[in-house]
């Protein structure tokens, strides 16, 4: 993609204070006469009069090009360039070399700037985080407050806080009865009579 530029005429300022001095009467920029390669200029520093050195690619009257913003400087020892007062603008398109050089310029800047983007905004969530941690508010805060304060407080001012727990689908089960000392005792009569029974022998 080319550059803009603006062209230029009588009464165009120079960066340094000067401006333009002489022009082409046959070439009017809303009526004032345009500038040229090679036109008058005065410098703002520096006494004398000096002329515009380079142009554009359009030419006029006698083959001396027109002055542009982008094309021209002035020949004082500050090499003021010139500020347009007009819009009338021309595209300059850029050479193989200076191409190359945006491509290179754009290829280290722009993950670099991804780069920080992505590192300022992973901050600022971060922070953000940090500053809206609440774990208990206080009454004494309005509704959308989210600060939860720097200094102790009384439990009375913190919220109440219920727990509910859900009823059981089917009732539990009743314990076991556990046995007596009688019931044990009969137990073990039983066991006692049924042991020496099962070894018991007829002699015949």
């Amino acid at each position: 993609m080319g550059a803009m530029g603006f062209y230029l005429r009588i009464g165009d300022a120079t960066t340094c204070g000067g401006k333009i001095l002489t022009g082409d009467e046959t070439l009017s920029w809303y009526g004032v006469a345009g500038a040229r390669e090679g036109d008058a200029v005065s410098c703002g520093k520096h006494s004398g009069t000096y002329k515009i050195l380079g142009g554009t690619s359009d030419t006029w009257d006698e083959g001396r090009r027109l002055a542009g913003t982008l094309d021209s400087v002035s020949s004082c020892p500050c090499s003021a360039r010139f500020i347009q007062s007009i819009h009338d603008c021309y595209i300059k398109d850029d050479t193989p070399e200076e191409q190359a050089e945006k491509e290179r310029l754009l290829a280290v800047t722009i993950p670099d700037i991804k780069g920080k983007e992505l590192a300022t905004k992973e901050k600022r969530l971060t922070e953000e985080q940090s500053h809206n941690r609440v774990f208990a508010k206080s009454c004494l805060r309005g509704a959308g407050n989210t600060d939860a304060g720097t200094t102790d407080e009384p439990q009375a001012n913190i919220g109440e806080m219920s727990f509910y727990q859900s009823d059981p689908s089917q009732p539990a089960p009743e314990p076991e009865t556990a046995c007596t000392g009688h019931e044990k005792e009969e137990n073990f009569t039983v066991t006692t009579r049924s042991h020496r029974k099962k070894n018991h022998c007829s002699i015949e």
